[in-house]
């Protein structure tokens, strides 16, 4: 992995190596799973996964390149048309994992009541939790999960045993996360906190990858949930990448002088190429100019393109250049769990409160209930 700064010459002392319990777990949490013995549960092809913020993107982050013969199901909403498309699938081969930190979210727990007869596990730090007093009633399996912040939780059994069941390999993903350089995350939480400083608010965000799209939900959660508190904070816009180009780049290069850029390249494991001669031109060159050309390249091409327009309109732009493997997915996101804790830290905030978060919620379950 490549990470690179632009524009912006920001420098400080990094502080010393905090013992982070979301780091740590990723030493032990693989041996954790295992001796969970959940092997017969693999068996089912359909998982559902009833989550919401740090219950499901890191999840859907780390498995969306590599499921093969397995099919996710996320539920984050209560709304009846995803309901019904997963209360649809045949309970033989389909696993509902309901997963919640606190146990007491109630757009968790009030899907999961819907799905009485299906095979479940529960994952919750709160033993004695209204979810897991469910998942009992339900006939669940229910596991104890460790007592890290919700969305720093991508290495601990909150992601790891679904993880496990779309037949991801864990032990890749978690060396992946100890891989990850803390000076890089320090690096661009230094970047990104001058930015801040020079009344650069807002970060476009483009990851030019379909597989890794995930992390554009994952970094955004990762940054508003961390730092946007006390009027403080950076906002991210976006998306994936080329498409960001025919729209959203409008606004980065042609919008308010008030943006940032972060820009991940990941190239493909996977390649393809023009195998046959093309006549056609374009704008006056052969399109037969392609033969042979591995469409990577080409990719490639559209993510420097932005990168070059940022350094020419003095865009102060961070760069992430990676590959796509389990160890590439893993890194990423303990890397993107790094830099958060580091922009806190610069702001002096709480790296793992969200109180404004918690305000809503409240008022939701008021609404429900009375």
């Amino acid at each position: 992995m490549v990470v690179e700064t632009l524009g912006l010459n920001a420098k400080r002392s990094q502080p010393g190596k905090d013992k982070l319990g979301f780091y740590e777990s990723s030493k032990g949490i693989c041996s954790r799973v295992r001796r969970l013995g959940l092997e017969r549960y693999k068996a089912f092809r359909n998982i559902v996964l009833i989550g919401n913020g740090g219950s499901v993107n890191p999840l859907v982050t780390l498995s969306m390149p590599f499921l093969k013969g397995k099919r996710l199901f996320v539920i984050d909403t209560e709304e009846p048309g995803v309901l019904k498309k997963a209360l649809s699938l045949s309970k033989k081969s389909t696993l509902v994992v309901a997963a919640s930190k606190s146990g007491e979210t109630s757009s968790v727990v009030i899907p999961f009541c819907l799905f009485k007869g299906f095979e479940s596990i529960v994952i919750t730090k709160n033993m004695k939790g209204t979810l897991a007093r469910l998942g009992k009633e339900l006939g669940a399996r229910v596991i104890k999960a460790p007592d890290v912040s919700g969305r720093f939780s991508g290495f601990t059994e909150m992601s790891f045993v679904p993880l496990f069941l779309l037949g991801v390999d864990i032990e890749r993903v978690a060396e992946g996360g100890r891989r990850a350089r803390f000076e890089d995350a320090w690096r661009l939480a230094v970047f990104f906190y001058e930015c801040e400083r020079k009344g650069l608010y807002d970060v476009f965000l483009s990851i030019y990858s379909r597989k890794l799209s995930g992390f554009y939900w994952m970094i955004s959660q990762m940054v508003h949930e961390t730092i946007g508190k006390n009027r403080k904070g950076l906002t991210i816009y976006g998306g994936i990448g080329p498409e960001t180009q025919h729209h959203t780049s409008q606004r980065l290069f042609g919008g308010r002088k008030n943006t940032a850029a972060l820009l991940v390249y990941a190239k493909d494991s996977e390649s393809v190429s023009l195998k046959h001669d093309i006549k056609a031109r374009y704008e006056g060159k052969p399109l037969g100019l392609l033969k042979g050309r591995d469409f990577n390249e080409l990719v490639l091409a559209e993510y420097l393109g932005t990168k070059s327009a940022a350094k020419e309109c003095k865009i102060p732009c961070a760069c992430i250049e990676t590959g796509i493997s389990e160890e590439n997915v893993g890194e990423l996101l303990m890397l993107a769990y790094l830099f958060s804790y580091y922009s806190a830290r610069l702001r002096k905030m709480n790296p793992f409160d969200q109180p404004a978060v918690e305000k809503s919620k409240a008022i939701t379950k008021k609404i429900i209930f009375g």
